[in-house]
């Protein structure tokens, strides 16, 4: 079932750039960047060099690295306006997280393993490979608590903490002479 999505994940996407679809035109502009993945229901934050974009539902099952059929249908939108030859001056950092559940060994590994599924779900999609840098975080910084106040399991504090978050990073400009 998985290979079959994401095959047509792959023909969509590529229906979508032969047709003009996928390209809208932006300027390299973090402001703008941010105004256009915010007004596509995205949660993004405006940093000094970036913008974060939060992805709620592009959560993992525990001990998992699969995405389900609605991860992949946001990870299009964001490629769609990530895909934009303007945007080449921004780099992509995916960056993977888990719960507190395991070694610090084991969640790394798993959390780099979450962040290379949806950084190929990008390049699929056509964002250029050399642009994205996968990171894995493990456990390091979560969202939540992934233990209750009275210091019970937090099954709905782990299965936030289980996520990728996505960083476009722009290039410092140089101030003029």
């Amino acid at each position: 079932m998985i290979k079959l999505s994401r095959y047509s994940f792959v023909s969509f996407t590529l229906i979508m750039l032969v047709t003009g679809c996928a390209n809208n035109i932006i300027k390299n502009s973090k402001s703008e960047l941010y105004g256009i993945l915010n007004s596509k229901g995205f949660s993004v934050k405006e940093t000094d060099s970036s913008i974060l974009i939060y992805l709620p539902e592009i959560s993992f099952a525990f001990d998992s690295y699969v995405l389900n059929e609605r991860a992949y249908d946001r990870l299009f939108i964001i490629s769609e306006v990530l895909y934009n030859p303007e945007m080449v001056s921004s780099s992509i950092n995916v960056e993977g997280h888990t719960d507190s559940r395991g070694s610090d060994k084991y969640n790394e590994k798993l959390s780099l393993l979450r962040a290379r599924t949806v950084a190929e779900a990008l390049i699929s999609s056509g964002v250029n490979i050399d642009r994205i840098t996968i990171r894995g975080f493990s456990n390091k910084h979560p969202l939540v608590s992934d233990e209750t106040q009275e210091g019970g399991d937090n099954p709905e504090g782990r299965a936030q903490n289980r996520r990728v978050e996505i960083a476009v990073v722009f290039a410092e400009e140089s101030a003029p002479p």
